[in-house]
């Protein structure tokens, strides 16, 4: 099944804090008045400019083995290689916050905004996230509910690009879902336009399935280790 899903960007909630953006500080200063005002902009443009909309298409293991091969240029060693069994479930994803907001964070920036322009953009980063996190929560639940997955279970989300997953895969996984229906296109070094978008797939499996250490060789580079919250978060 295949489903394209819009959401009212005033629906969703972001927190600006789980970023660390700006360092808190205990005392009201003029500068974080400013953050403070520059910031409740952001959220306002955010709510007026961005239009969420997503394709998500459930997969076989199979026909994931075909998208995750992609091009063949994958790392040899990858945690997807072992999180990916016959027991999981699956769900291609791609979902964009429309070219809009994109326009405007570079508007802003040309017009030397530069700290609304900045946080403009880390609530669009914040608000593509938080849709998928919605999107994730709304197909576990629909799985619980058929008997496919338990409580117990966990969904999480993997993307081209990331953790040995080579981002030629995007290829194949974008024409698998017609994400030229929502918007979405591919730059000819396979990068998505317009820029505020993700895509991927969402695994549903047993929690212990998704734990894995951070040891592989690209591990070295990588900048956000974000894996690692997500153990923690899911209590894996």
């Amino acid at each position: 099944m295949r489903e394209i899903i819009k959401e009212d960007p005033k629906s969703i909630k972001i927190d600006i804090d789980e970023t660390n953006a700006f360092e808190k500080k205990k005392e009201v200063s003029v500068f974080s008045e400013k953050i403070s005002y520059h910031l409740t902009k952001a959220n306002d443009l955010f709510c007026q400019m961005a239009v969420p909309v997503a394709v998500v298409k459930d997969i076989t293991y199979t026909q994931f083995q075909i998208i995750y091969s992609g091009q063949d240029k994958n790392e040899q060693r990858t945690p997807l290689n072992d999180i990916a069994t016959k027991k999981a479930v699956y769900f291609l994803f791609a979902m964009t916050l429309g070219p809009g907001v994109s326009k405007q964070i570079s508007n802003l920036f040309s017009k030397g905004d530069y700290l609304l322009g900045h946080l403009f953009d880390l609530v669009c980063s914040i608000g593509i996230e938080v849709f998928a996190d919605d999107i994730m929560k709304r197909y576990f639940l629909r799985e619980v509910s058929m008997g496919t997955l338990n409580d117990n279970d966990v969904m999480l989300r993997y993307s081209p690009g990331y953790c040995g997953w080579h981002i030629t895969s995007q290829k194949i996984l974008h024409e698998h879902l017609k994400s030229r229906d929502i918007g979405i296109t591919l730059t000819e070094t396979f990068y998505m336009k317009p820029m505020k978008s993700i895509s991927g797939v969402i695994i549903g499996c047993n929690p212990s399935m998704h734990a894995f250490n951070n040891d592989y060789p690209f591990c070295v580079n990588c900048r956000t280790k974000t894996c690692r919250k997500r153990v923690v978060v899911n209590g894996i």
